[in-house]
């Protein structure tokens, strides 16, 4: 889903708020974090728990670009060290 679907999905669902919206892509950014972390192209710092108060660092720029780029980000293979 692009996030022009998100919006489309969440308008015909009703009045929407900006709060509404975020709600949405929230599972897919941290999806996609967690699947850049698992690459070792980003770290996670910070406290985990109800609020999830955590930050993240780029380690490999190169890397990152490539990968968000290619589809299937999970299934690319992982960069030789």
């Amino acid at each position: 889903m692009t996030l022009d679907d998100i919006l489309l999905k969440v308008l015909e669902d009703g009045p929407a708020t900006v709060n509404d919206i975020v709600e949405r892509l929230e599972g897919r950014v941290r999806i996609r974090l967690n699947m850049l972390r698992a690459r070792g192209v980003v770290i996670r710092e910070g406290r985990g728990g109800a609020h999830r108060e955590f930050t993240y660092k780029l380690l490999r720029p190169a890397v990152a670009a490539k990968a968000v780029r290619g589809k299937g980000l999970a299934r690319a293979p992982p960069e030789p060290r």
